[in-house]
């Protein structure tokens, strides 16, 4: 009962925080300008946090770690390699770059393609052994860092601006056009998510007492990487790399709904998180009057939070 109330209040605590973002300094003159401005970034805003909430839950329960990331495989580095070879290859001005549905899909096609290809291959390679990925995951990462950088220093310097504005991450510049194609691809793995929450519950036993529990966990490690592909590529490719929100707020959840159940946690991650980016975001467009970005703060609370973990685990 305790449970439940408490996430009645985050329910109205989520309702009244986006009543607040859509309807303040609402009038009868402005009000058809300000539905049309943060409507879709409202609905933006509640799409990432549910592909990072969901996405950041299934990586922790596969790799037994609650510190971790989809990021650490390197998404957010290719998302910003695929951006300035973009442009670095075709110019500032190709139809890529000009068209945000074209931009859109392509970033989110390339990202899912280069998970299955190259991710998959190394669960099946090295007899879907986690710990292996996320090393290599790492080097990935490294490795477009470096590329990216590099190509940004021999680029245009008029073109850099543009690369700049693809490739940090902020809800001030979501791309509102691209709204309903971001929803149907939200859409897509959610059904097999649900369908699997118990099989996760299970997997927090070990993979050991999984498999005596008659779940598959080879091809549960493999369909789930597919679906953090998916949600990983879906938030980044919409609004930018945001890397520590998922763990900040999922940690949060499951301390606060007290849980293993992937069912009750998730959905007090995703209240949660909805609460921090419309929140967070009305507080930088009216009060610091859009001199910071959302994702900024975000990712310095949530180092901050994974360093507090890092020190508690150690004591």
């Amino acid at each position: 009962m305790k449970n439940k109330t408490r996430y009645n209040l985050l329910i109205i605590l989520v309702i009244s925080v986006c009543l607040l973002y859509v309807f303040y300094g609402m009038t009868g003159n402005n009000a058809s300008y300000l539905f049309y401005r943060r409507i879709p970034r409202l609905l933006a805003m509640i799409l990432v946090s549910i592909a990072i909430t969901i996405s950041t839950s299934i990586f922790q329960t596969i790799t037994n770690n609650r510190l971790l990331t989809p990021d650490l495989l390197g998404y957010s580095q290719l998302y910003i390699l695929l951006q300035t070879f973009i442009v670095f290859a075709f110019g500032g001005l190709h139809l890529l770059n000009i068209n945000p549905y074209l931009n859109f899909i392509a970033i989110t096609v390339l990202m899912v393609m280069f998970s299955l290809v190259i991710f998959s291959y190394i669960l099946k390679k090295s007899n879907h052994y986690v710990y292996l990925l996320l090393l290599i995951g790492m080097i990935l990462n490294t490795l477009f860092s470096s590329i990216s950088s590099f190509l940004q220093m021999v680029i245009d310097p008029n073109e850099f601006s543009i690369i700049q504005n693809n490739v940090i991450a902020s809800f001030n510049t979501i791309n509102t056009n691209v709204i309903y194609i971001a929803v149907l691809i939200l859409l897509l793995p959610l059904p097999w998510v649900i369908k699997n929450l118990h099989n996760f519950d299970v997997l927090l036993l070990g993979e050991d007492y999984a498999k005596n529990l008659s779940v598959d966990t080879n091809k549960l490690y493999t369909s789930s990487l597919i679906v953090i592909s998916i949600l990983t590529s879906l938030s980044t490719a919409l609004v930018g790399p945001i890397v520590f929100l998922g763990m900040l707020v999922v940690n949060i959840a499951r301390i606060w709904s007290k849980s293993y159940q992937h069912k009750e946690f998730i959905k007090t991650a995703i209240c949660l998180s909805i609460i921090l980016t419309v929140g967070g975001q009305f507080i930088i467009d009216k009060v610091f009057n859009f001199s910071v970005t959302l994702s900024v703060l975000l990712n310095l609370i949530g180092g901050l939070y994974m360093i507090y973990l890092i020190m508690k685990e150690r004591t």
